[in-house]
């Protein structure tokens, strides 16, 4: 990465870290921690310990825990970038469900945005899942963490992780991966999970690193207990014969609206509601 790039990659970072919404004691505190994370990752100095900081939410607040540099980018995703934050979730809600929760920044700002809602946090990944129950226990019940992941039927899979990357995906994509046999299952058994009594699912969240395809393959019927869906689509991470156009045809066959916004030329966020 030349100069240029590199000073432009710094300023959005300082102009996200402006945007955070939390104390300005904290913004420099995560200012100060990034940058120790980019000496350290230079062989300069040594990794900084755990962040504990304060995120905000329409006057509510919650504490939450930064650790790997990889969990900064998340933290901003989610608080400073609000990728979650669209215009077609609904007002109120009572049931919400996170496909790969990761350390909880998703479930957190949900919990925070809908304080009367469940927020069941879906996370396979024993590294991160630690964390996402710590970030859970200051809800007192409202935000419920699985160790389980998604997968086409309820049993076992390995999970690709590498620690010194973020998204472990149930595709081996680098060498460095290793993987790891964590527990899945379909999505209507997750539905079942959440809401038991077959009640609707007010939104479901979800980031799940190229499984998109297992995810909106499932049944209409399964799919329409959800109203809304939003979420990261990996189109890199796509394997034939699905594709993003094929995904948003299952979900308008399924009677959703689809809005899908291409970020990055590899990563797209949909987001799909009941007409």
């Amino acid at each position: 990465m030349n100069h240029f790039l590199r000073a432009c990659k710094y300023l959005e970072l300082l102009k996200q870290i402006r945007n955070t919404p939390t104390n300005t004691r904290d913004r420099l505190r995560v200012l100060a921690w990034a940058i120790r994370h980019t000496l350290s990752n230079r062989g300069i100095g040594r990794c900084p310990s755990l962040l504990r900081i304060v995120a905000q939410v329409e006057g509510k607040t919650a504490q939450v825990e930064l650790t790997r540099h990889n969990d900064l980018g998340v933290f901003l995703e989610v608080f400073a970038q609000k990728v979650y934050d669209a215009p077609q979730l609904p007002n109120n809600a009572s049931v919400i469900i996170d496909l790969g929760a990761n350390i909880g920044m998703a479930a957190v700002w949900f919990a925070l945005r809908y304080p009367r809602a469940t927020i069941h946090a879906f996370e396979p990944n024993p590294q991160t899942f630690a964390c996402l129950r710590e970030h859970a226990a200051q809800f007192e019940g409202r935000l419920v963490p699985h160790s389980l992941g998604l997968g086409k039927e309820e049993g076992e899979a390995l999970l690709y992780v590498d620690e010194a990357h973020p998204g472990a995906s149930l595709q081996k994509r680098r060498e460095s991966q290793k993987g790891i046999s964590v527990r899945i299952a379909p999505l209507e058994k997750i539905f079942a999970l959440a809401a038991p009594n077959g009640d609707p699912i007010d939104i479901v969240k979800f980031d799940i690193e190229g499984a998109e395809a297992i995810l909106f393959s499932s049944p209409s019927r399964v799919l329409q207990r959800a109203k809304c869906y939003i979420g990261e689509v990996h189109e890199d991470l796509l394997q034939p014969p699905h594709t993003a156009s094929q995904i948003v045809e299952q979900l308008q066959h399924a009677g959703f609206r689809v809005d899908y916004q291409t970020t990055n030329g590899r990563r797209a966020i949909l987001v799909a509601s009941q007409k």
